[in-house]
């Protein structure tokens, strides 16, 4: 894999490094986004169901397509920030919200090597050998 991103990495030079982790954070937040998207979708028709109402089905065949029309419309809608509020503190919470939980994934190893924050385990963790009948309990 190395070998078919060296060309790469030499035409981006010393900024690739942050250029594939940025590509590595978006590889593991979008699946994320788009699970909460459908399962919103989803809690919406069953609520939508319970209510005896029609559920989203406006937008794309069987409204497959609501949460992209909703991400839209959350991302061109305008922001009103309240007149006694502080601008920067009310732009700011919402992101120290959503921050720890997403960097939280940061650390779960997807595959062998495949983890996008290299951590590695503390020398002070004792073995657990006695896990797999090796040792004493």
């Amino acid at each position: 894999m190395e070998a078919m991103l060296q060309p790469v990495a030499d035409f981006f030079g010393p900024s690739w490094t942050a250029i594939w982790t940025l590509l590595k954070i978006v590889a593991i937040i979008a699946p994320l986004m788009i699970c909460v998207a459908y399962l919103t979708l989803a809690e919406r028709k069953v609520i939508g169901y319970m209510q005896v109402r029609i559920g989203p089905n406006r937008v794309g065949p069987k409204g497959l397509l609501q949460p992209i029309a909703d991400g839209m419309k959350l991302l061109f809608k305008e922001i009103i920030v309240p007149s006694g509020a502080n601008k920067g503190l009310f732009i700011l919470g919402p992101i120290l919200a959503i921050a720890p939980s997403l960097a939280a994934w940061a650390v779960v190893p997807f595959g062998d090597g495949l983890v996008l924050a290299g951590c590695q385990r503390w020398p002070a963790l004792p073995a657990r050998d006695h896990l797999d009948g090796g040792g004493t309990a």
